[in-house]
Order: structure tokens, then C-alpha cells, then sequence
């Protein structure tokens, strides 16, 4: 606010004559407050002034911030499967199960087929198994496939020449029919010798087996084959529950393979405990009552600490030999644990 006493006294330093005090009026003016302008946002000098502190505070955490949840959403689709212990299987649309329980599967479930006479079901089985040569040769009859001799001797043991003649015929024919409507099997005939073609996209479990069985040893076993064998036998043994005089043989000598194979897979993983109690499990398909194995699998349970499932695996071990030969399991499950491994 100036007075005019003021303005009187500013005229008077400068030289000039002051006009009468009656002539000077004084008006109050109102200007609002001048500060310094900021800069504006958009000056490159804005974030050069900011201390690194604050930057890291303002800027720095937001971003981490928002960033967390998304590398954890993210992540999930990234995962790493775990493994797991899936059934082999051929990707086959079609496979013939001899390993274990007699199945025709469609996409890995069993498919309902046409009821078989019991002379059929046991020809068609008897084809199987000795059509692995053909299968193996790329169906040719150069190896050791059905004969008639053979069948004579399997199937139609006391008829005579023209009897077994007749009978063969009625039998093949009925199959053959049947083998067509299942869409599996291709009936083939030469000179005497029978044999049954896997179509197209169509396996037998009992076929891979062989392979790894009779053309790869434990040592050369890939890891894939040696899990893929395993699993094979993890089914059971060949075409379990299912006696016939011709079939009993073939699956002895098979079984004493496949359980001598397996023990040898035992010294092959013998740092691998869970892989090992598979192949006990395996053994044990084939030979319920196999000391090797039920030893191998107390002596890993032990050193796990699990006390448990060890006098559990003793136990069932000792009553399925109580109910075979009708006596008690005299070794004791301190002896067994105290073996070396």
C-alpha cells in the first residue's frame, strides 16, 4: 500500500518538486505472489535432477511391482513336466495284448470283439505267437512259423490224415472270417505253413518284447529301452491265466529269459533305488515268490528308513508262500535286512 507521504518523500530524493499533498492519492494494488516457474515436465532436465535414491524409488520398485505377477503367470505355461511312469505303449491306433491279460485295445482301452470258439481262440493264439518269425522277416515264410505237422500234434493229436485235413480247413475258414470282421489280422497260408499279417497300424506288445529280449543285451540297452522293456514286463507274463499243453513250454523258457534279464538290469541301475523297485515289481510279475527281488526291495526300504512298507513287502511276500506250499517263510525278515545290497 502507498501513502502519499511516501510518494512525496520518493519525488523529493530524486530531484523533483513534489505536487501538494492534496493532489496525491494513494490506490492499495493487489498483485499476487511471483515464484520462480517450474520447468515443464517434458524438459530433459527433469530426470537429471532427480537423486538416485528417489529414482530408484519412484520409477524402479513400481515396475518390479507389476513385472512379478506376470513372470509367475507366465512361468506356469514354461514349466518343466514331470516325469512320470506311463505305460509303454507302440503308438499304434491298434495293438494285440499277449503280455499279461489276452486283449485286442483301441487307443490304449480294450475293444469288444466277436466271441471265438475255444478251438479258434486257441488257433489264433498259437498263430501269434509263432507268427513272429513272419513278422520279423517282413512276412515272409522263411522262418519258423506253423506247420501242419504242428498242429496236428497241438490241435488235432488223434485224428487221422483225412480227419485232420478236414477239420484244419473248417477251423481256418471260420477264423479267417473272423480275423477279417476284426479289422487286426490277415490270415495267410503257404505250402503248409500258417501265419497271421498285423495290419496296418496295428502292434503286439509280445513282438516289441522279443526284440529287446532277444536282439539287445542289458549293456546295450538305451534308457528308453531298458524303460520300455520294464514296462513290457510290468504287464505280466505271457498270456497269463491261459494254459495250454503246447504254451506252457514256450512261456517257461521265456520267463526264465525275461527274469534273467530283468536281475541284470538290477546291477545295470544300481545307484537308482526308485528304477530298481520298479524292476522288482517287474520280477515279481513273473515269479511272485523271487528272493532276489523281494531282498533287492527290503534292503532299499531300510535304508530309506521305511520300516513300513518293508515288514509290508515281507509280509505279502511270506503269505503268498504260505498259500503256494502250505509251510511258513522260514527266513526271517532280520536276516533278509542284514544282507549286502
Amino acid at each position: 500500500t502507498l501513502t502519499a507521504d511516501m510518494l512525496t518523500g520518493e519525488l523529493i530524493l530524486t530531484g523533483q518538486t513534489p505536487p501538494p499533498a492534496s493532489m496525491i492519492k494513494a490506490y492499495r494494488l493487489l498483485l499476487p505472489v511471483i515464484e520462480p516457474s517450474l520447468p515443464h515436465l517434458s524438459d530433459k532436465n527433469v530426470l537429471s535432477n532427480i537423486s538416485p535414491v528417489s529414482y530408484f524409488l519412484y520409477i524402479v520398485i513400481p515396475l518390479l511391482l507389476l513385472l512379478i505377477p506376470v513372470y509367475f503367470h507366465l512361468s506356469k505355461g514354461f514349466k518343466k513336466p514331470q516325469k512320470t511312469n506311463k505305460p509303454e505303449t507302440s503308438g499304434m491306433e491298434h495293438e494285440i495284448q499277449l503280455l499279461g491279460q489276452f486283449s485286442f485295445l483301441q487307443n490304449n482301452k480294450p475293444l469288444s470283439l466277436p466271441p471265438l470258439s475255444t478251438q479258434n481262440r486257441e488257433l489264433l493264439l498259437l498263430l501269434l505267437i509263432y507268427s513272429y518269425s513272419y513278422w520279423r522277416l517282413g512276412n515272409t515264410m522263411n522262418g519258423s512259423v506253423l506247420n501242419n505237422d504242428m498242429l496236428n500234434i497241438y490241435i488235432w493229436p488223434e485224428a487221422s490224415k483225412q480227419t485232420f485235413k478236414n477239420r484244419k480247413n473248417v477251423a481256418f475258414s471260420r477264423l479267417r472270417k473272423w480275423l477279417e470282421d476284426s479289422g487286426f489280422l490277415e490270415f495267410k497260408s503257404e505250402h503248409g505253413r500258417q501265419a497271421v499279417r498285423l495290419k496296418n497300424a496295428v502292434s503286439c506288445d509280445y513282438y516289441r518284447f522279443r526284440i529287446l529280449l532277444e536282439e539287445r543285451t542289458a549293456d546295450s540297452m538305451s534308457k528308453q529301452e531298458a524303460e520300455n522293456f520294464i514296462a513290457l514286463a510290468a504287464k505280466g507274463t505271457l498270456l497269463e491265466n491261459i494254459s495250454y499243453v503246447w504254451l506252457d513250454p514256450v512261456r517257461h523258457g521265456f520267463r526264465e529269459k525275461t527274469i534273467k534279464r530283468l536281475k541284470e538290469l538290477l546291477k545295470k541301475y544300481s545307484t537308482d533305488t526308485e528304477r530298481q523297485l520298479t524292476i522288482c515289481d517287474a520280477i515279481f510279475k513273473w515269479d511272485d515268490l523271487d528272493l532276489t527281488a523281494l531282498t533287492k526291495k527290503i534292503l532299499i526300504y531300510k535304508e530309506k528308513g521305511e520300516l513300513g512298507l518293508m515288514k509290508q513287502e515281507y509280509s505279502s511276500f511270506s503269505r503268498r508262500y504260505k498259500e503256494l506250499f502250505d509251510e511258513e517263510f522260514k527266513e526271517s525278515l532280520e536276516n533278509l535286512s542284514c544282507h549286502s545290497k
